[in-house]
């Protein structure tokens, strides 16, 4: 059971969400089924990585795992949730991210999420969801959160094709509406436009929190808009658990000690700008190499593993380039890189 009622989600998140937000993608390994071997959760590699989380310091986590088929969410995404659950205990918001194939899938999910104790949902539009109205987007996402008491973090973002409804790429009017709904608390805001993200402040700023991924938008967002809390993406690639200075960046922020954090935002532009060389194109298409993500993880910390497809590959010139970035902002990444595709709990050549 969440530790709020439905009617106190917005006031538990006012009260909550403050700092970083990273994504947790859950760890496989090669298991025995059968005759032959399929990837599935690797339980000592996810529990790795939920003490990763905490250790960076971040308040709250994605716990992430998309577009599971209705007939193995009981197989692989109950065990996962009951796993973070079990060894979080607490320390870190638990936001289970919910994006599936049908509308009943996402239910389905959000309903494991809270029989299982995750904290929060992020909810996410179906890729085949072609809705004929905004009135059809609106009804769609009520849908969803009228099938919980936990609270809802809604992903209004330019990757779901809306545009046919206003320019921008998702109305601020239909969010806002959203933003009413009795257990929607806060809004990761993925149109990339700072336009965009001062209308949705103006109109609706007040009633759930909002924030902005984009890290270089944060000391404007922060400082200017008031926004508490950013995410979620793989942060984790700019800083280690020994030297978290992301998490210290914005945390000045927040304190306002715009010098002190300026300087920590002007060290890490070498890591940060080989980041947006390579993840900018993708936000813009609305698509992401999360091997890409696993692997900036493993690189400072976190464990790493295969990854179900499909997912793009990453090459050794893209390894480079992320720990040139790394080694330019004082941080040696892992090494060797055999041990990221099998992760580091079950890396047989580790010493």
């Amino acid at each position: 059971m969440p530790e709020y009622t439905k009617s106190e989600a917005k006031d538990w998140a006012r009260e909550k969400f403050r700092g970083i937000e990273n994504v947790l993608i859950p760890s496989l390994k090669p298991t025995e089924m059968g005759e032959g071997k399929m990837l599935l959760m690797d339980e000592a590699g996810i529990r790795y990585d939920v003490n990763m989380v905490a250790r960076h310091g971040f308040f709250m986590t994605t716990v992430a795992c998309e577009g599971i088929h209705f007939m193995l969410q009981e197989m692989i995404l109950r065990p996962y949730y009951e796993w973070v659950v079990d060894e979080n205990k607490g320390r870190v918001i638990l936001d289970a991210y919910i994006c599936n194939n049908t509308i009943e899938e996402q239910i389905n999910n959000v309903k494991i999420a809270e029989e299982t104790g995750i904290d929060c949902v992020m909810v996410a539009f179906a890729p085949s969801f072609y809705p004929k109205s905004e009135d059809d987007i609106y009804e769609y996402f009520k849908t969803i959160c009228d099938s919980t008491n936990l609270a809802v973090v809604a992903y209004p973002s330019h990757k779901y094709n809306f545009e046919r409804f206003h320019p921008s790429g998702f109305n601020p009017r239909t969010i806002e509406r959203i933003a009413h709904i009795e257990n929607v608390v806060a809004m990761k805001l993925g149109v990339v436009d700072m336009a965009h993200t001062m209308e949705c402040v103006r109109l609706f700023g007040d009633v759930v929190m909002l924030n902005q991924p984009m890290i270089s938008w944060w000391p404007v967002c922060v400082m200017e808009l008031g926004l508490k809390w950013a995410g979620s993406a793989p942060y984790e690639y700019l800083q280690t658990p020994e030297d978290p200075r992301l998490v210290e960046h914005f945390n000045l922020l927040l304190e306002g000690k715009m010098d002190e954090a300026m300087e920590i935002f002007w060290e890490l532009k070498p890591a940060r700008d080989i980041w947006e060389e390579f993840q900018m194109p993708q936000v813009a298409e609305g698509s992401y190499n999360f091997m890409h993500w696993k692997y900036v993880g493993w690189l400072t910390g976190m464990n790493g593993g295969p990854m179900y497809l499909s997912t793009p590959r990453i090459y050794e010139h893209e390894k480079e380039r992320y720990k040139e970035g790394l080694r330019k902002i004082g941080i040696t990444p892992r090494e060797p890189d055999e041990e990221f595709y099998v992760g580091r709990v079950n890396y047989s050549g580790s010493k």
